[in-house]
């Protein structure tokens, strides 16, 4: 199981901003892991390369009863912090168990 800080766990729920929440981890987690890459000796495609970013988002739907009753708030979103995701690092208002393995 991961671990959380409890600076980047606590917080208020993502809201509107969860969009440049999403996009600066993309761009910077992406960006570190081209690098490495690239280091390494990583195949491109001549002028490009891909890279794989996990996130994990904790959505908050309303409901009444049984019925689920408008859309959902993102209220948190992980991702690794380290290679082999010894740690994760979460931004908003995220429940103690955010860094555990999904489980489908």
């Amino acid at each position: 199981m991961a671990t959380a800080t409890e600076s980047t766990r606590k917080g208020k729920p993502l809201g509107k901003q969860w969009k440049k929440v999403v996009e600066g981890i993309l761009m910077k987690e992406g960006a570190k892991q081209a690098r490495a890459q690239l280091r390494a000796g990583a195949q491109t495609n001549g002028n490009s390369i891909e890279v794989r970013i996990p996130i994990t988002f904790f959505v908050r739907f309303p409901i009444k009863g049984k019925v689920i009753a408008g859309d959902g708030g993102v209220s948190c979103a992980c991702r690794p912090g380290s290679p082999g995701g010894a740690d994760c690092i979460c931004e908003g208002s995220c429940p103690d168990n955010c860094c555990d393995p999904i489980v489908a």
